[in-house]
């Protein structure tokens, strides 16, 4: 693992943010699948735009710019 990562994680050992997190995790019912739900909808929104720059970069160099512009 990059050095990186292992500092971000020794901050946070022990953290009020490590606390808050543990806390809402055990306490809140249904807090789980709720934060995986908001990440995997963060990951499709990423994908999606990926995607969508890729189909934009193979789809607009076919039509000249001006059939673009005036409609």
């Amino acid at each position: 693992m990059p050095d990186y990562f292992t500092s971000i994680g020794t901050l946070l050992d022990g953290s009020f943010l490590q606390s808050g997190a543990l806390w809402a995790l055990s306490t809140i019912p249904g807090f789980p699948p709720i934060i995986q739900t908001v990440h995997i909808l963060g990951i499709a929104v990423v994908m999606g735009s990926v995607v969508g720059f890729i189909a934009m970069a193979i789809i607009l160099p076919i039509f000249k710019m001006s059939s673009i512009v005036s409609g």
